[in-house]
């Protein structure tokens, strides 16, 4: 990868998220290159490299390339020849599950609120309201009532329920 193709791709990142006030790379040429420190410049980038030959600084990175290769390795066990698509359904996975360091999914903490998933698809609906909340009464069955009345206090008092009226 050149300097010009990196930034050519954080423009197009740059595009959806805007610039970040960071950018944690290794000391590969094409993020320490003359090109770059005046892409950096240019967005108030704050530019940091990890330590040479010692991955464990970049710890982050370096986990997720390890989720996504078991991922991707996953993907080729389980039948799925087509590397598009699965590494959709790697990328999917990822961004979508809840990290235990943050206990929420990346999409979540992007976006601010829960990405639907199959798993709310497969979850059966239940209405916000519960039938069983709601006394049912019949035709003639003696009920309680309140009456409310302005500048006077709510009353209590026994009724005959006439006729159903809302939902039963």
């Amino acid at each position: 990868t050149t300097a010009s193709h990196l930034i050519q791709a954080l423009e197009q990142v740059f595009d959806f998220v805007g610039p970040p006030a960071t950018l944690v790379s290794d000391n590969g040429p094409p993020f320490t290159s003359f090109q770059m420190s005046k892409f950096y410049e240019k967005y108030g980038i704050s530019h940091t490299t990890t330590a040479p030959y010692h991955p464990a600084s970049n710890g982050l990175a370096e986990r997720f390339v390890r989720s996504f290769k078991d991922g991707m390795l996953k993907q080729q066990n389980s039948g799925c020849s087509n590397k598009f698509l699965a590494l959709r359904n790697v990328l999917r996975s990822y961004r979508w599950s809840p990290h235990t360091s943050t206990n929420s999914s990346p999409a979540n903490l992007f976006f601010q609120h829960s990405i639907r998933t199959a798993f709310d698809v497969m979850k059966p609906v239940s209405s916000k309201k519960s039938s069983s909340s709601e006394p049912k009464f019949s035709t003639g069955q003696l009920v309680w009532i309140v009456t409310y009345q302005q500048h006077r206090r709510s009353q209590w008092n026994t009724a005959i329920a006439v006729k159903p009226v809302g939902p039963t």
